[in-house]
């Protein structure tokens, strides 16, 4: 199979997106050609190509196949169903895991596919414009989608969503602005403090921000705090004695010779 680029053609009515030509398909070469060509976009046009095409069977197990390469466990992935029973018992929660664990990856879009979110949105907050842009880049890759359709991410001068979005990753600002415009937070129904052992000024008055709105005119706000390495009683007694929950990371043996 020969997945090669395609130039855009301009033209008025005659423009054609800039994508993937498909010749000399064979069935065979379906899962070699996955493995070299892993962006979203030439998955799109390979699925689209094989459902107009293909005479026999459902073309829809080729994104199925293709998430599932894609996915690989994580040390988190044990902990979700525990960690969305919480808080569907409890408003809080503050979960402990170390680098690598998968926390931020796994934890937003769990929280989407149990619906604790409602009809809004699960927001993640990160410390950092790079942290957040790689993030949902990546989440967006796990769930094969391109960028900006359920997942995407807003940081200053820059937002990448659709009115599809679900899981938004953004900075700290970016809530604080948010709130002075929106000062309930309608569409959102989780948020979710990323990396928070990093204690800077604007997560700890994001969390001051959301635990007030939380007491006052939103007690249905989730708030879920992640942490690698600050110690996790202070935050649970602050968010009024919720749960903690703590998830081991990957080991890899080291060999000295």
């Amino acid at each position: 199979m020969a997945l090669t680029q395609r130039s855009r053609r301009r033209g008025g009515r005659g423009e054609k997106p800039f994508g993937f030509e498909i010749s000399n398909f064979k069935p065979a070469s379906l899962l070699r050609g996955l493995r070299v060509f892993s962006a979203p976009s030439a998955l799109k046009i390979l699925y689209d190509y094989l459902s107009r095409t293909l005479p026999y069977g459902r073309p829809f197990r080729l994104k199925s196949l293709y998430t599932e390469r894609l996915v690989e466990p994580l040390p988190i992935d044990p902990l979700l169903p525990e960690i969305v029973a919480s808080l569907r018992a409890a408003p809080n929660l503050v979960i402990e895991a170390p680098p690598g664990a998968g926390k931020t990856t796994r934890v937003p879009p769990a929280l989407l596919d149990a619906g604790l979110c409602g009809e809004g949105e699960v927001w993640v907050l990160e410390p950092r414009r790079l942290a957040a842009r790689l993030a949902a880049r990546r989440v967006a890759e796990e769930r094969g989608e391109a960028l900006g359709e359920s997942v995407g991410y807003q940081v200053r001068f820059e937002e990448v969503a659709s009115p599809r979005t679900r899981v938004r990753f953004l900075t700290e600002g970016v809530l604080t602005r948010r709130l002075l415009s929106d000062k309930q937070l309608s569409n959102v129904g989780v948020v979710v403090l990323d990396e928070f052992h990093e204690r800077h000024l604007q997560a700890d008055l994001a969390l001051a921000l959301l635990r007030r709105l939380q007491r006052g005119a939103r007690p249905d706000l989730r708030v879920v705090v992640m942490s690698a390495t600050l110690a996790p009683e202070p935050l649970a007694r602050y968010l009024g004695a919720c749960p903690v929950l703590r998830s081991e990371g990957k080991r890899y043996e080291v060999e000295i010779e």
